[in-house]
């Protein structure tokens, strides 16, 4: 058979299958809702139960055409899926919780399958962590995928983490800074330093510093120290923003305050060169031992210049 018409009857078969599963899980309550679970699983992980012998396609240009005919409608198809699995695991009112799922987790098992966001979200927890249920990331994202639905900025931003750091999902710095942008406009304070850093570094998006400075901005006004670090450099190295230096002192002083070991390594310097604050050896020693301290060897290897212990 060629490679188009052997390409075409997996891709049959495939489609047979969702459509199967579908109308399962709208019919036949618990045992077919955990299968569309299992199935979106598979779907994730590029593994169709081996019809199609996993990712593997005829030829390049067959799998280039197949991803843009198909493309668009699996996403909707996962997402049907996401939508009905839970809904018919509840709709007889009881529902069966699996083993290994204990106190807590246990409630919100029964709260999440029911559509609860906040349950979903901490039992995506409890599955990321282990606390409660085996350790499942594949688990977490697909709980941290339905919390999302409702808007929750924090189920939202954990959906990024997962992208960005692969966890329970493959790798996708794209769709992870995509995921950061959408949590830090709904206010998620560490989503916003997520997507500064992303925009500083050019990772997932263009780079542009403005905006990073614009993201560390309002979350450095909620108080978050990386992000009041961040402004300090960016001020510092006149990045996305006009260079100030006493403006990048009060930043660093702000997040030093709160430990952060990277600010008080750069505001003992500015004590020790007079940058933006009036020059202090003393100030600069007592918080480059802060930061040596913490490990910082930069600290640690001035310190040592100026012939001062640390430990």
């Amino acid at each position: 058979m060629s490679c188009w018409g052997g390409g075409l009857l997996a891709v049959m078969k495939f489609l047979l299958l969702i459509l199967t599963m579908l109308q399962l899980g709208r019919l036949g309550g618990e045992i077919f809702a955990r299968l569309n679970i299992f199935f979106y699983l598979c779907l994730r992980n590029g593994d169709f139960f081996g019809l199609t012998g996993g990712p593997r396609w005829p030829s390049s240009n067959f799998k280039t055409t197949m991803k843009l005919i198909f493309n668009k409608q699996l996403q909707v198809l996962l997402t049907l899926l996401m939508m009905i699995a839970p809904a018919a695991l509840a709709q007889d009112g009881n529902i069966h919780i699996p083993d290994g799922v204990t106190g807590e987790a246990e409630q919100y098992y029964r709260s999440a399958v029911s559509g609860d966001p906040e349950a979903q979200l901490l039992l995506a927890y409890c599955y990321r962590t282990g606390e409660g249920v085996p350790r499942d990331y594949a688990q977490a994202f697909f709980w941290y995928s339905r919390a999302s639905q409702s808007g929750n900025a924090l189920a939202i931003y954990n959906m990024a983490v997962c992208y960005d750091e692969g966890i329970g999902i493959t790798q996708n710095i794209e769709k992870a800074a995509r995921f950061y942008e959408i949590a830090a406009q709904k206010g998620d304070p560490m989503a916003q330093v997520s997507i500064g850093n992303c925009y500083f570094k050019g990772e997932g998006v263009a780079q542009d510093y403005k905006k990073a400075v614009k993201w560390f901005n309002k979350a450095a006004d909620q108080g978050v120290a990386s992000a009041q670090f961040w402004m300090g450099a960016c001020l510092d190295q006149g990045l996305g923003v006009k260079q100030d230096h006493k403006k990048a002192v009060e930043w660093y002083a702000k997040a030093a305050e709160q430990g952060d070991a990277q600010s008080q390594y750069n505001l003992g310097i500015s004590y020790l060169e007079g940058e933006g604050v009036a020059k202090d050896e003393t100030q600069a020693i007592y918080w480059l031992r802060q930061a040596a301290a913490q490990g910082d060897a930069d600290a640690q290897a001035v310190l040592r210049e100026l012939n001062v212990d640390w430990q």
